[in-house]
């Protein structure tokens, strides 16, 4: 039988364990938010340029082609 002294050691370093991995599952958390929020960004500019493109020149749709007929 363990005594509590060991107990407590054993329920120390596990608790220790649990907040070493709470605090890599945030930092991971504030690392993915930070490219979404980047990733985001360049998305608006890309479609902003889209958007200026489109002023200029505005986009032809594209009829699909119709199969010749014998």
């Amino acid at each position: 039988m363990s005594s509590i002294s060991e107990l407590r050691t054993q329920a120390q370093a596990t608790g220790q364990e649990l907040v070493k991995r709470f605090q890599e599952l945030e930092a991971a958390e504030r690392q993915i938010q930070a490219e979404k929020t980047q990733i985001k960004s360049q998305v608006d500019a890309i479609n902003g340029e889209i958007t200026a493109y489109n002023k200029i020149e505005p986009p032809v749709e594209e009829i699909p082609n119709e199969e010749p007929t014998e």
